[in-house]
């Protein structure tokens, strides 16, 4: 049997803290899992202006 790739999205506010600005304590952003790239914005109504960063996942090492 032939394994076939099948498309999904998952959409999910985390609040994060932030290095660069620790003193603005903690932020929601929107991060949206699509076809292995984990991408965030800082809202749900910012992602048709484009991502604030991303990362495919095959490249992570999640440890838990």
């Amino acid at each position: 049997m032939k394994a076939s790739a099948s498309w999904f999205r998952i959409n999910v506010v985390i609040y994060c803290v932030f290095v660069y600005f620790p003193s603005s304590g903690w932020q929601p952003r929107w991060f949206v899992l699509e076809n292995g790239v984990i991408s965030y914005y800082d809202s749900e109504d910012d992602v048709g202006k484009g991502s604030k960063g991303s990362i495919k996942m095959s490249v992570c090492d999640i440890k838990g």
